[in-house]
């Protein structure tokens, strides 16, 4: 059961997008919920430039099946280009909150 189940990480550049991705998932039922930690700092390079801004780093939970539409929301949301989009599964976790991400936002979740 425990394969079926991940989290996803997704940066955004500010409080007001990545509360607009993260109500949109969880009002369509792709996500059980989305976590909103501001105050992240990223440095990376882009466009041959190094660069450092703070960003909101947002951690959802979801089933693994329901990724590609995921991914689909978010870049019709999403302001960047290239939008961090990494999903990790879940190998433990209770099964009493694995059967709630199930409820919420598994395949027969309905939004």
């Amino acid at each position: 059961m425990e394969s079926d189940f991940c989290v996803i990480l997704v940066t955004a550049p500010d409080r007001e997008v990545a509360g607009a991705i993260g109500r949109a998932l969880v009002e369509a039922s792709l996500v059980a919920c989305a976590t909103l930690l501001p105050g992240a700092t990223s440095i990376y390079r882009w466009e041959n430039t190094v660069h450092e801004d703070t960003e909101v780093q947002m951690i959802l939970k979801a089933t693994r099946g329901k990724f590609d539409d995921i991914v689909s929301k978010i870049r019709g949301i999403h302001p960047y280009d290239v939008p961090e989009i990494i999903m990790l599964p879940i190998t433990g976790a209770t099964a009493s909150y694995l059967a709630w991400i199930d409820e919420v936002a598994g395949e027969d979740a309905g939004g």
